[in-house]
């Protein structure tokens, strides 16, 4: 890789402007902007001002590390994110400094791994879980489209993908989000959707499937977090904001009543487990509050 393009990807891993840059190695803007499209190299008494700017060995500006598959070293890196974690739980750290020495963890790895897409990945994931500044969102998001545009591995770039809708969110570009959103893959060629099936598929040829029972109920929970999700929003719709009139009040029963329905048909299913899928509810409740949406939908 060109140094003007580790040199741009790099700064822009640090949210820095060509400014900022320029004026911490004593350049100017227009001479870091040459660099980053190939119309200059930086003089060799700026690499090392330039190396200390991003906080990496000169080593890194000129690409001569091997650190994509530096499988020792980055067992060291997690390794000693771990022993953090346990001894902050251990001490009793506060949220703020978990979150703070979070990002400082991510930041290093990026340093040390400046070209590995997983480290970035799990940078840009820190920022957003844990970051509150805008600033901290939007380094977030550029790291994912770098991923998107730059990463050959597919189930990165599907992760990238996905978590970039989230940080679209975060800075207030709703319509981005859902745009974002609409490009991923359909539920149905997920992982879980694609298991079930092939589950189904052994079944109705009329073979055993007991096997394959624990993993089918690890399919359905992953789904049952987001069928719980919507009946929240949608019983907080109705309590909260109002219903305008009886078509959009008949909408939402309609949609509570399949899930429950829903929530009804797991608990049916006897494969020896002594546990239910049926949300936050006992199948009592959820008998009950069909019977409820029922007697409600009559009155319509």
């Amino acid at each position: 890789m060109e140094i003007g393009t580790i040199i741009r990807e790099l700064r822009a891993e640090r949210g820095l402007t060509q400014e900022q840059l320029a004026e911490q190695i004593g350049v100017t803007a227009q001479a870091v902007s040459k660099w980053e499209n190939g119309a200059g190299l930086p003089d060799i008494s700026q690499i090392v001002p330039l190396a200390r700017a991003f906080a990496v060995s000169t080593d890194v500006l000129f690409d001569t590390r091997d650190e994509p598959n530096d499988a020792a070293r980055l067992a060291e890196y997690e390794k000693r994110e771990r022993i953090w974690v346990d001894e902050a739980r251990a001490n009793g750290a506060s949220y703020e400094e978990i979150a703070e020495k979070y990002i400082a963890f991510a930041r290093e790895g990026v340093r040390e791994f400046p070209r590995n897409y997983e480290i970035l990945l799990r940078l840009a994931s820190t920022l957003k879980s844990y970051g509150d500044k805008p600033e901290q969102f939007r380094e977030a998001l550029s790291i994912a489209e770098r991923i998107i545009s730059e990463c050959k591995d597919e189930r990165l770039v599907k992760n990238a993908n996905w978590f970039r809708s989230f940080v679209l969110d975060k800075i207030g570009e709703r319509e981005l989000a859902f745009e974002a959103a609409n490009g991923l893959d359909y539920a149905f060629q997920c992982r879980e959707a694609v298991i079930t099936q092939l589950i189904a598929d052994e079944h109705f040829k009329g073979n055993s499937v007991h096997k394959d029972i624990a993993m089918l109920r690890d399919c359905v929970r992953a789904f049952e977090f987001q069928v719980n999700t919507a009946l929240g929003i949608i019983r907080g719709v109705e309590a909260k904001l109002g219903i305008v009139n009886d078509d959009e009040l008949l909408a939402l029963l309609n949609l509570q009543e399949q899930i429950i329905r829903l929530y009804l048909s797991w608990d049916a299913v006897d494969d020896g487990v002594d546990d239910t899928l049926s949300g936050h509810n006992s199948r009592e409740q959820n008998e009950e509050n069909l019977v409820r949406i029922l007697e409600r939908k009559s009155l319509l």
